[in-house]
């Protein structure tokens, strides 16, 4: 127990002093840069504007698109480490027994025979050859099990830009920078933390098992690895279970340092939305186009309707009742002043019927909208004018 504790006492001091070197590094860093405070006008540090908004989707896809994307090493490592013992539990057997007979065929076979340099290579290529066929789908596993690892933290990732040679990589100064940042002595003290976790585990579970591990002297070779490899399963096991646990923090870390780095200021989410939506006459030009084409379809729709009721000139409503599809008379196109005008022209060279009727126009243009019926308290005042135009129509086929 005394050694457990002096061993953490040791690791925590050892963070300890990791922690102070981080912030001597910080307050030098900050003490040259006010010393330096004269070589910088100040307009030009009050301009910089803090950035404190989330990124935005686009943002997300252009750092995945060169490469950059919120990604666990560690999870990554503790996801093999189960594939590993998964396929230790199922097949570890199998497999050393199968590498066993493979050996004590080869020396039995092979006894007596008489080396040369063309035989050996032959030999060796055999024996090769079929120590792959016996491992290969165990080693293949675990090269998908990484990758699929690494495809549920971030995705499929098509990025070229990595790969294509910087010169500021080769730059000694900004490797030095990387060497001494926040970051790299983050990852130290992450790293070294995780070293002392390990060691710490793996040290008190030999301990724990030490009269069994020297009471493999009196195991037959046959019986020596299903010993080492329950064992070896066991330590594997808790290791897994700590570093899992480390590994989803680090993580959720990266998943927020990542996005804290490719924080926006409010002026480049506001330049960002320029460009997606474009130059604004552009933009102006484009909804134009838009309502041209609108209102095109909408005097289309009205050869097809019963009447026209009118204001006369300032106002046009387009009226459509179909027994077979509509449940009420419906508005099919209605405008004011030139739309009212085209609407009108619509109706003529078609010889849709025009009616004045002031307060039914003005009431159907302010509460109607397109291809919306009209209500109710409208059937009586609709009715009367679509009677007048059936009855018009009527007296046209007598006459």
């Amino acid at each position: 127990m005394i050694e457990e504790i002096n061993f953490i006492l040791l690791a925590l001091f050892i963070i300890s002093i990791i922690n102070h070197i981080k912030v001597s590094y910080e307050l030098v860093y900050c003490e040259t840069f006010l010393v330096n405070k004269k070589y910088f006008p100040s307009n030009f540090l009050l301009a910089d504007e803090e950035k404190t908004e989330d990124p935005t989707p686009k943002k997300l896809a252009d750092a995945k698109k060169k490469g950059q994307v919120a990604k666990s090493q560690d999870l990554s490592s503790v996801i093999i480490l189960i594939i590993v013992i998964i396929l230790l539990t199922a097949f570890g057997d199998e497999i050393f027994y199968s590498i066993y007979d493979l050996l004590k065929y080869s020396l039995h076979t092979n006894y007596n025979m008489l080396f040369t340099k063309g035989n050996l290579i032959d030999l060796f290529s055999h024996l090769f050859i079929k120590y792959v066929k016996i491992t290969s789908y165990m080693f293949v596993v675990i090269i998908i099990g990484g990758v699929l690892s690494n495809l549920l933290q971030s995705g499929f990732i098509k990025a070229t830009e990595p790969l294509k040679p910087d010169i500021k990589k080769l730059n000694p100064i900004e490797g030095f920078k990387k060497i001494f940042s926040k970051k790299a002595l983050f990852d130290f003290a992450k790293t070294f933390f995780k070293m002392l976790t390990v060691g710490f585990i793996a040290y008190d579970f030999i301990k724990d098992n030490m009269d069994k591990i020297f009471s493999v002297t009196h195991i037959g070779l046959r019986g020596v690895f299903p010993f080492f490899k329950d064992f070896v399963i066991s330590l594997m096991t808790k290791l897994a279970v700590i570093l899992g646990i480390l590994a989803i923090i680090d993580f959720i870390y990266q998943k927020y340092d990542f996005k804290k780095n490719l924080r926006m200021t409010k002026h480049e989410i506001k330049e960002e939305t320029k460009q997606m939506e474009g130059d604004p006459q552009i933009k102006s030009q484009r909804k134009q186009k838009q309502r041209d084409m609108a209102m095109n379809r909408m005097i289309s729709e009205v050869p097809s309707s019963d009447v026209v009721i009118t204001n006369p000139t300032h106002l046009a409503v387009a009226i459509r009742y179909d027994t077979d599809k509509d449940d009420a008379p419906k508005v099919i196109a209605k405008g004011a002043d030139f739309i009212a005008k085209q609407i009108r022209e619509a109706a003529n060279e078609s010889d849709i019927p025009i009616i004045e009727n002031k307060p039914l126009a003005r009431t159907l243009y302010k509460q109607v909208e397109i291809d919306e019926e009209i209500p109710m308290e409208l059937y009586q005042a609709v009715a009367e004018i679509l009677a007048l135009v059936y009855e018009m129509e009527r007296k046209k086929k007598y006459f």
